[in-house]
Parts: C-alpha cells; sequence; structure tokens
C-alpha cells in the first residue's frame, strides 16, 4: 500500500510540473473543426472538435532569408501581443489574433509576424492570414513558408504526405485527411521529411527545405511521423515593409471531405478579399448602386448599403436571364460595401447584377466592352 502511495504522489507531482511548464493558448470550434493557438504562434488542428483526438501537432510560420537566417517557432517566436479570441470579430464568427517576434533568441532575422485565425460556424475550414513585417534596417530577400507537424487522431507516424499538383493542397492523411493550401500567394514547393529529433537546431537545414525546388507526392513516413514544409517564391521586403500569407486549413474524414470544404475556403477567401467597407457614414436605407465604371473593362465596383446586419446575395445573369456567377452568399454587418467584379472570362455585351439582403431586392444593368 506505502509503494501505491507514493507512485500516486509521485504521478501527481509530475502532472503538475508538466502543467506548469504549458504554455497557454485559446481556441475557438466551428462545429465541424477546431483550433487552438498558444502564446508563441504554434497553431493545433483538431477535428471535429477539441474533445476529439487531435490532427495536426503543430503548424507555425517560416521566414528564411539565408542558410543561417531563418525565423521559426521553436528557435525564435516570443509573444509580441499575446494570442487572444477576438470577442466581436467583424470578418467572422470566430476570430483569434496575435503577433510573435524573435526576441526570444535575437537571432536574425527580425521579423514581426501578425497572425489571425478565422472560423464559420458549422464549416470544416480555417482561414490564416499571416503579415511578415521586415525590422531589420536593410531590404531582405524573404522566403515565407509553413511547416507542420501531424498527429493524426491522436496519434505520432505511419501517416502520409502528399501534395495533389491540381488542386494545389499539401495533405497528410491516414485515418483523417488534413489539407494546407496557400490561398495567397501560391505554394511553389512542398517538402516532406521524416520527423527526427532536434531537427530545428539550425537553419540550415530548414533552410534547404524553403528553398526546395520540387512538390513531394505519396511520402509514407516512419513510426515518429513526418514533417511538411511549403514555401512560397521570394519577395523582397523592404525596411519597415511588409508581405502578407493567406492560408487555408481544412479537414475531413475522407479526401473528398477535405477538398470539398477546401472549395468552401477558397470562396470565403474570395468574398473576403473582394469586398472592402466604408464605415465612414452609416447607411439609413438599403440600397444598390449603379456600378463603376459602366461601360467597363474588365473590372467594375458594385456597390451597396445595408441599415442593419443581413445575408447578402449578390448574382450576375446574362441579357437572358440565365445566371452567370454568384458573387456574394453571406451574412455581413450594417455598412457600405464595394465588391470588386472582375469578368475576365465573360464576352462583351450586356449583364444584369441582383442583389437581395432579407426582403430587399434591386437589380441594375451593366455593359461590359471589349
Amino acid at each position: 500500500m506505502k509503494k501505491l502511495v507514493q507512485k500516486a504522489l509521485l504521478t501527481m507531482l509530475v502532472l503538475l510540473f508538466v502543467s506548469s511548464y504549458s504554455f497557454p493558448q485559446v481556441e475557438f470550434e466551428t462545429g465541424k473543426i477546431a483550433v487552438q493557438v498558444n502564446e508563441y504562434g504554434r497553431l493545433r488542428v483538431h477535428f471535429p472538435a477539441i474533445d476529439n483526438l487531435r490532427q495536426i501537432d503543430r503548424s507555425s510560420w517560416l521566414i528564411g532569408v539565408a542558410a543561417d537566417k531563418v525565423f521559426d517557432y521553436k528557435n525564435d517566436a516570443e509573444a509580441h501581443d499575446s494570442s487572444k479570441v477576438i470577442t466581436l470579430p467583424k470578418l467572422s464568427d470566430y476570430e483569434i489574433y496575435g503577433s510573435y517576434d524573435n526576441t526570444y533568441s535575437g537571432a536574425p532575422p527580425d521579423f514581426l509576424e501578425k497572425m489571425y485565425v478565422y472560423g464559420w460556424n458549422n464549416e470544416a475550414f480555417l482561414l490564416v492570414k499571416m503579415t511578415a513585417i521586415n525590422q531589420e534596417a536593410t531590404t531582405q530577400r524573404s522566403i515565407i513558408g509553413l511547416e507542420f507537424i501531424a498527429q493524426i487522431d491522436g496519434v505520432y507516424g505511419n501517416e502520409t504526405l502528399n501534395f495533389l499538383n491540381s488542386k494545389n493542397i499539401a495533405e497528410v492523411f491516414n485515418t483523417k485527411y488534413v489539407g494546407f493550401k496557400f490561398l495567397k500567394p501560391e505554394v511553389v514547393s512542398f517538402r516532406a521529411v521524416d520527423w527526427y529529433d532536434g531537427y530545428e537546431l539550425g537553419d540550415t537545414a530548414i533552410f534547404s527545405w524553403l528553398t526546395y525546388t520540387k512538390k513531394d507526392t505519396s511520402f509514407s513516413t516512419g513510426g515518429d511521423g513526418g514533417i511538411g514544409i511549403m514555401a512560397t517564391a521570394p519577395v523582397d521586403i523592404l525596411s519597415g515593409d511588409s508581405a502578407t500569407v493567406y492560408l487555408a486549413i481544412t479537414a475531413g474524414e475522407t479526401r473528398a471531405e477535405m477538398e470539398t470544404a477546401m472549395t468552401a475556403a477558397e470562396n470565403k477567401f474570395a468574398t473576403l478579399t473582394s469586398v472592402s467597407k466604408d464605415d465612414s457614414k452609416m447607411p439609413t436605407g438599403f440600397s444598390l448602386k449603379q456600378n463603376y465604371p459602366n461601360p467597363f473593362n474588365p473590372s467594375t465596383k458594385i456597390s451597396f448599403s445595408l441599415p442593419v446586419s443581413q445575408n447578402v446575395v449578390l448574382k450576375i445573369f446574362n441579357s437572358l436571364g440565365q445566371e452567370i456567377s454568384t458573387l456574394i452568399n453571406s451574412e455581413f454587418d450594417a455598412g457600405n460595401y464595394t465588391y470588386n467584379f472582375t469578368a475576365d472570362n465573360l464576352t462583351s455585351g450586356i449583364y444584369f447584377y441582383t442583389l437581395n439582403a432579407g426582403s430587399f431586392s434591386s437589380s441594375k444593368k451593366m455593359l461590359l466592352v471589349k
């Protein structure tokens, strides 16, 4: 009995020790996917909820400027603005914000990362926006990338890392599927390697993965699991200037479910980045304005106003009344909005655009001249 008591006390001490050194984190669940972000920017993915098993142990940003100068989570990251849940998000149903710099190591490159994670009710995707701000005194030719370590259904190892070239998706799967896609700019390389202890201790290995010129497919990992490294094309970032990368993360029981969620993420991203809001004067009623310029080639702006929050549907029709495209189908707060419409794939002619918001409906004519 004495030995059992001693063993129990020892277990409690170990648990207390571990918990005292665990990193604080914030989280949200959409009903179909869940995320946790700690104070240093580590992003964990659960599917479909946090009570279920973890699918991604860690995904984190990389900024490489040379073989001995890589900003990464394990070596460099320190909290600048502690990660927090935004209580009244404007762009989504759920939002986490945090910023992270290199003051933990003090080693170059000196960058500040500002990260936003967005989620929507009953959607199996996350959108992530990361802005890298160059705090060095000189221009830095930078490669922005992402590393992720899988833990499918809470288990490390024996998963497959794969790049779907037709979809530009890096995926990891075993019993579940998780997909990563750079929405802007596009991915230029994907490296899959077996995890090994201490891989992050030197910048050389990470930089070599960031500068990899291929996209690996069907890489089967060993018992310790694997690491996936995605990279964008090099970009010159002036001192004090920044570069922004948009990422989508999706999950599913099957590849088809993961890809369907990715399509939904791309549609949401297109809506968010095509619509701008003007809060200088709140509208007193619903309105749909004439597009400008009109005639146009190939881009024009469509503006509308909402006096209250409402689900908005904006569609394009041809002269025969046939639907061409649904530009918007999302909830918007009260305000004045402008949609930047580009008709690259349409031929010259007369088109109509229709806005429906609650009981309000309005249509106007526009002329495309190429």
